[in-house]
């Protein structure tokens, strides 16, 4: 017992002699004696560096922090290419394909990458596009060799469409047309009234020459004035009144 107390003394003297930076532990123990037969009292003591345990353990939980970073960078760099070859390619080229489409190319198609449900998607819509540009070229060739010539105009008198009869008719190319107000093609009393008749229909509702066929004057790129027989009927296109107007060139007919 004495050693032990002895024992204890000498780790609270040495406890003393270290900083807050260490710290002591002891155990007490039975020490056997040089014949085995006897044993005798002790202590073990161990002073641990508590700054040399802290900067381990700082740069183990530093390690590891970057070794998760870095894990977690790579996952997401692998799932962000992953969503942008599987998602992001297919709908990017689709919206592509559109955009290509509204400039005026009826050949352009959305390029089917893989057979899952995006690509059914473009697959699907192919089909429509190729639909529309069939019906479209069947409407182009009705439209290119009838006599007549069609105009449609908006509610406020504007050209949207303008067939080739039509171009025949009043010597103008579609593109010098399209988008101009329709007075352009007639006398300046007529367009006068057209734009009274226009607006007073898109007011009242109360139709005066939609629907009814009469004769007219208009007037050619040459500023030729000549007779015309007109009929004009309303349709809506997506809930916007549209103006369809059919032309005939009836100036021979009237010379006779």
């Amino acid at each position: 017992e004495k050693d032990i107390a002895d024992a204890f003394a000498l780790q609270k003297k040495h406890s003393n002699d270290v900083d807050d930076k260490k710290y002591v532990l002891t155990w007490p123990i039975d020490i056997p004696s040089g014949d085995f037969k006897s044993t005798q009292r002790g202590v073990v003591s161990l002073t641990v560096d508590t700054h040399v345990v802290y900067n381990a353990l700082d740069r183990k939980l530093y390690s590891l922090i970057t070794l998760l970073a870095a894990t977690i960078g790579f996952i997401f760099t692998v799932f962000y290419f992953i969503i942008r070859r599987v998602i992001f390619r297919p709908l990017i080229a689709i919206r592509h394909t559109m955009r290509t489409r509204a400039s005026g190319d009826r050949a352009a198609l959305a390029p089917v990458f893989q057979h899952d449900e995006i690509g059914h998607v473009a697959i699907t819509l192919n089909d429509m596009l190729e639909a529309l540009a069939a019906s479209e070229a069947k409407l182009s060739a009705i439209l290119t060799t009838v006599v007549d010539g069609i105009i449609t105009i908006n509610a406020r008198g504007i050209v949207q469409s303008y067939t080739p009869a039509a171009a025949r008719i009043f010597g103008y190319d579609a593109k010098e047309v399209i988008g101009n107000n329709i007075s352009m093609l007639m006398s300046a009393p007529v367009a006068h009234e057209h734009d009274a008749h226009l607006a007073r229909y898109m007011r009242t509702g109360e139709a005066h020459v939609i629907g009814i066929g009469r004769i007219v004057t208009a007037k050619r790129k040459n500023g030729e004035e000549f007779p015309i027989e007109l009929a004009v009927n309303k349709a809506e296109i997506l809930g916007e009144p549209i103006f369809v107007g059919v032309v005939r060139d009836i100036s021979e007919r009237q010379q006779q």
